[in-house]
């Protein structure tokens, strides 16, 4: 591939090196402080919080009688506690975040 760099002389261009993105995983490394048995589902859900003026969407990736880990678009911007709607509202916590990182949070019920 060329292309003209000044005035009639040419350059050969490279293509730009392509890196493959690394696995993520949530970035907590702290004691697993569960005590029942962690559930992985896929289950669309609402993050709730700031007075319900702020609803975020998530998905539950894996839930315990305590807590869950939710994707979510943007964790960095979600409340420390907020409630949590499943999609039909048939399920609702009140959760305390415990940790997060750049996709996932991971929370306590109360």
């Amino acid at each position: 591939m060329t292309n003209n760099i000044g005035f009639g002389k040419r350059k050969t261009l490279q293509p730009a090196a392509v890196q493959m993105p690394s696995p993520k995983t949530p970035t907590f490394t702290g004691p697993d402080r569960r005590t029942g048995a962690r559930r992985k589902m896929l289950k669309g859900c609402k993050i709730i919080f700031n007075n319900q003026s702020s609803v975020f969407d998530g998905v539950i990736v894996s839930i315990s009688d305590e807590g869950a880990r939710i994707k979510t678009a943007n964790p960095a911007f979600i409340d420390d506690e907020f409630l949590l709607t499943t999609v039909f509202g048939s399920h609702e916590y009140i959760c305390n975040v415990v940790w997060r990182d750049a996709e996932f949070v991971g929370v306590e019920f109360e």
